[in-house]
């Protein structure tokens, strides 16, 4: 292949993604941490989240990449009349497909719950989605600044 064969394009390294593609994009991340956590509940395992920070080792003090694991809560429950519900989040906030109705009744086995988690995956990567992510998304509040000075008390 030449030179003149190639595609080229602009930097993009700097630019951000539209406002409904960032928060597709995270729901998406959580969204499959649910399925596989479903999966791993299946099969009778535990599931948590496996997060790698950079530590200075006590001894050396040498920085250190470490991983750490999290625990994630399942956004399913089992009702007292056997059903399992599936209840969607953007963050801690609870996402409603339907004001009136914002839970989603999955069936009676955790196997319908991944069914339900996996047609939901679907339809975010259709876009169906974007609005009710985008209204999550803008409700919450911006991040504190990092270098904010604390009040002293």
């Amino acid at each position: 292949m030449s030179l003149k064969g190639l595609k080229l394009a602009e930097d993009v390294r700097g630019a951000k993604l539209p406002l409904n593609m960032q928060a597709r994009a995270k729901f998406m991340e959580r969204l499959d941490e649910q399925i596989a956590m479903s999966q791993k509940h299946i099969e009778g395992k535990e599931f948590a989240r496996i997060i790698k920070r950079k530590q200075a080792d006590p001894e050396t003090g040498e920085m250190k990449v470490v991983e750490h694991t999290r625990p994630v809560k399942p956004w399913w429950f089992k009702h007292a009349d056997g059903l399992q519900y599936v209840e969607l989040k953007y963050g801690s906030a609870k996402l409603s497909l339907n004001q009136n109705k914002p839970l989603i009744e999955a069936g009676r086995d955790l196997k319908d719950v991944k069914q339900v988690l996996g047609t939901i995956r679907t339809a975010t990567e259709k876009g169906e989605l974007d609005d009710i992510l985008v209204a999550a998304k803008s409700k919450r509040k911006p991040p504190a600044p990092a270098n904010q000075d604390k009040p002293k008390v």
